[in-house]
């Protein structure tokens, strides 16, 4: 399945076509295909291992326990 620049922006992919440029050009971002004359889209499986490539970054919270045991641990009685 192939999708579309508009496609790319409405789901948050990439912002807008100068960030598309430099992406291709920098960091690897899948080129798009040519359909027709005027017409390039990009596979979408392509873009989907793209993204399953790029690293993860979890939030520095500055919390000592994550947050979920803190919620799950009852209240200590004062």
């Amino acid at each position: 399945m192939y999708v579309n620049y508009r496609y790319l922006e409405d789901e948050g992919i990439m912002p807008n076509r100068m960030t598309l440029a430099r992406s291709i050009e920098q960091i690897g971002f899948p080129r798009p295909v040519e359909l027709g004359k005027n017409r390039i889209a990009w596979d979408l499986n392509e873009i989907r291992a793209w993204l399953a490539s790029r690293p993860r970054r979890t939030p520095k919270t500055g919390a000592k326990k994550p947050a979920t045991e803190a919620l799950l641990r009852p209240k200590e009685l004062a």
